[in-house]
């Protein structure tokens, strides 16, 4: 049994939460009487877990997260394991979880205040890209091997990072991280938009005025 301000996770719908589409003459026989839910939601992704985490916090709703695969609870923030080797299948890293961060607060609002998810700090060299090391083929049978090389994304520094790894390309880097810079801005207004009226949207996009948030 569920309490409110509860989530429960199964499977598949039990029989009181599906349509019946065919009328059983035996159903008298059931004394048991079905179970309630204040709501009911389809998929266990990481929207749906949201969801039914606020409804059952805020709400106290006791809710059903119906999911056809169990196993994979979490969409694409699930993981699995290969030949004794654990792989994430969607998100591999999330930044700004630091205490104070608005993301992590986020993430502290959809989970118990006494089981919040622990986050662990990545190196500063959290990822590397390996390139090179095929074979060409000089056209008379022999083969030269190209070296291959190791570039390595630095926390906090990327930008510096490549420069000095690819000095040629010093300003396509600049120009590269300033869209970035200007990408992630365009997304931090996104949220800000969803909160104002539709009609003030409308304002600020069509006098140009959004450029100046």
């Amino acid at each position: 049994m569920v309490n409110k301000g509860m989530v429960k996770v199964a499977a598949e719908p039990p029989a009181d939460a599906r349509m019946e589409l065919d009328s059983d003459d035996d159903e008298d026989d059931d004394d048991e009487e079905p179970e309630v839910w204040d709501t009911i939601v389809i998929g266990s992704g990481i929207g749906g877990l949201s969801v039914a985490s606020l409804l059952a916090q805020i709400k106290k709703d006791k809710v059903l997260v119906v999911e056809q695969h169990p196993e994979h609870s979490g969409g694409a923030c699930h993981g699995f394991e290969e030949k004794g080797f654990p792989f994430a299948a969607g998100i591999h890293y999330i930044g700004e979880m630091g205490e104070g961060d608005p993301l992590k607060a986020y993430m502290d609002a959809l989970t118990l205040p006494n089981d919040h998810i622990p986050w662990s700090r990545l190196p500063d060299n959290y990822e590397s890209v390996m390139i090179g090391g095929e074979s060409e083929s000089n056209g008379e049978g022999d083969e030269s091997h190209k070296t291959m090389q190791r570039y390595d994304w630095i926390a906090n520094n990327q930008e510096e990072a490549l420069k000095s790894q690819f000095p040629n390309d010093k300003q396509a880097i600049e120009r590269f991280f300033q869209e970035m810079k200007k990408a992630a801005a365009a997304f931090e207004r996104s949220f800000l938009f969803k909160a104002l009226p539709r009609f003030l949207v409308s304002f600020l996009i069509m006098t140009g005025l959004i450029r100046f948030l």
